[in-house]
């Protein structure tokens, strides 16, 4: 299994079309802390959260579209890749090229 330590290990583009050369994949991890949905990328430490999963993905898409530095952030603390690696949490990524990000279900 693919893992969020090293995730451009064996990825494969999701086309063949070249405008999508420039993307690259965030893993993100999503869990519900209390009422509140949360999501949190693994490579670049940016975590949103939100009332219900479609706020959730949206707030998310946003966050990383507005964030001009985003290859220069930190990756998540530990506790968020050993979610990933123990399956406590749902898995998906987000595809992001310059000034947009898409989310993908794992």
């Amino acid at each position: 299994m693919k893992t969020a330590h090293d995730p451009k290990d064996g990825w494969k583009p999701l086309t063949n079309d070249p405008s999508w050369s420039g993307l690259s994949r965030v893993s993100v991890v999503v869990f519900k802390d209390c009422k509140y949905w949360v999501a949190q990328c693994l490579e670049h430490d940016v975590c949103v959260m939100a009332s219900n999963l479609f706020r959730l993905v949206a707030h998310l898409e946003a966050a990383i579209e507005a964030e001009d530095n985003f290859d220069s952030l930190p990756k998540a603390p530990d506790q968020f890749f050993e979610m990933w690696d123990k399956n406590e949490c749902v898995k998906f990524f987000v595809e992001r090229s310059k000034g947009s990000a898409n989310a993908l279900l794992q």
